[in-house]
């Protein structure tokens, strides 16, 4: 009985909030997984999957007067179905999320939040390279999915792993985090610190607007203090920005740091990124990286040049691309690179690395069409994919239907696989999506 009327209870409480907003997508394919040999009902990730959110803010508060307190909370009934790739939680499909999402007490011009204190701020990150970072877990140890993460440069300290309580306080603009805790049930044993000061953006000159902070933390072994700053200018058709975050290592006795800075003047448009401290998949530790894209559609000339340089002080892995609009629905790109130095193994860049490829698309109201290949080798070619694929919204409002020709990553490495010469020949679909 008790059961039964937990099923029920969750159940109305569901459909209480199916239509208070929420948002997902669901796809589904059918077709040839010529790597694994599979067959069927496939995606690209050679599984299927379903998955739910039904959410609503289940909780607030605010008080009147000059100084108000507030509070929001919401929960999130979560089902779940199928696999996201080597995590299977089919055992367990239902869990319930709950969580305090606001907490403060406010005046006209400031703020303290009861939350805690944050985290110090990361000002510069790279606009070229990214890593994918897989299957974070929510409280219960569930996949939420992954997403890729800009290279960057942080102070270390996780404030969603282990955060150091505190509280932040917000005055016009300017911002102060402070967070302390520790024991004396050991002698000698000492408290973990946070702290941060960030002020607004100052407007020192016609067109430069300047903000900047300096933060520093000791947790448990791990200390380290440091400052960012973003300096940014706007005028006419002129953009530029420079920001870096600094930190210098207590522990290590380093100084650790990194620097973005982006340009346009039409035609052009910059991105420079240098860090010196090591980063997963390169070689060295210090990494620099730029790219460049000239844009001639304002002088009326249908070509996109984009010039890119990864890891230029190890790898030296330059990349070139044309994109040609050779007529109103139809795009030609082609594309071309070479990694100049052999690298340590486990690099993301394999040593001394050419490629090349072309890509076309062909878009218009009812369909878009697309197809490309792409060589690469050493010495000689050893390595060729191709791609293809027809979709169109407008056979069912509201659905995306396609047939599909990709690559697919091995269930083992999640490495791409297809190779035409080794006859890897990727995985052939077709696939309906419905996204809200």
């Amino acid at each position: 009985m008790k059961k039964g009327i937990i099923v029920l209870l969750i159940t109305v409480l569901a459909a209480g909030m199916a239509f208070a907003g929420f948002n997902g997508s669901a796809s589904i394919g059918f077709g040839v997984d010529l790597h694994h040999k599979e067959y069927g009902f496939i995606d690209q990730s050679t599984n299927v999957s379903v998955s739910l959110a039904l959410e609503q803010a289940i909780g607030s508060a605010q008080g009147e007067g000059d100084i108000v307190a507030s509070i929001n909370g919401s929960v999130s009934f979560q089902f779940d179905t199928g696999a996201y790739g080597d995590v299977d939680v089919s055992a367990k499909p239902v869990y319930v999320y709950a969580s305090i999402d606001s907490a403060k007490i406010a005046g006209a011009d400031w703020s303290v939040s009861i939350l805690g204190a944050g985290a110090p701020k990361d000002f510069a990150k790279s606009a070229i390279e990214s890593k994918y970072v897989s299957y974070r877990t929510n409280d219960w140890g569930y996949p939420n999915g992954g997403g890729y993460s800009a290279y960057s440069y942080s102070f270390g300290y996780n404030a969603y792993v282990n955060p150091i309580p505190g509280v932040e306080v917000s005055y016009k603009d300017y911002t102060v985090g402070f967070g302390i805790n520790g024991s004396y049930a050991t002698e000698g044993s000492k408290p973990n610190v946070l702290g941060y000061f960030y002020t607004p953006a100052y407007e020192v000159a016609e067109g430069l607007k300047v903000n900047a902070g300096f933060a520093g933390y000791k947790q448990g072994d791990a200390s380290t203090i440091g400052g960012s700053i973003n300096a940014a200018y706007a005028a006419d058709s002129l953009k530029a920005s420079v920001a870096s975050d600094m930190g210098y290592d207590l522990v290590a006795e380093k100084f650790n740091f990194d620097v973005a800075a982006k340009a346009s003047l039409s035609p052009v448009a910059l991105d420079v990124y240098f860090r010196n401290t090591a980063t997963t998949g390169y070689a060295g530790e210090n990494l620099l990286s730029a790219k460049a894209v000239i844009d001639l559609a304002s002088f009326n000339v249908p070509v996109k040049l984009t010039i890119t340089g990864k890891d230029v002080i190890n790898a030296q892995n330059l990349s070139a691309k044309a994109e040609v609009a050779v007529a109103e629905p139809i795009t030609v790109s082609v594309n071309g690179g070479y990694a100049f130095k052999k690298l340590d193994a486990g690099s993301y860049v394999d040593s001394k690395t050419w490629s090349a490829g072309i890509d076309m698309k062909y878009a218009c109201e009812q369909f878009t069409a697309k197809a490309g290949a792409a060589l690469s080798g050493v010495t000689e070619v050893t390595k060729v994919t191709a791609n293809a694929s027809i979709e169109s919204e407008s056979i069912i409002p509201g659905a995306t239907i396609g047939l599909y020709w990709a690559d697919v990553s091995d269930n083992a490495t999640k490495k791409k696989t297809m190779n035409l010469l080794d006859k890897e020949y990727g995985q052939v679909y077709a696939a309906c999506e419905i996204a809200f």
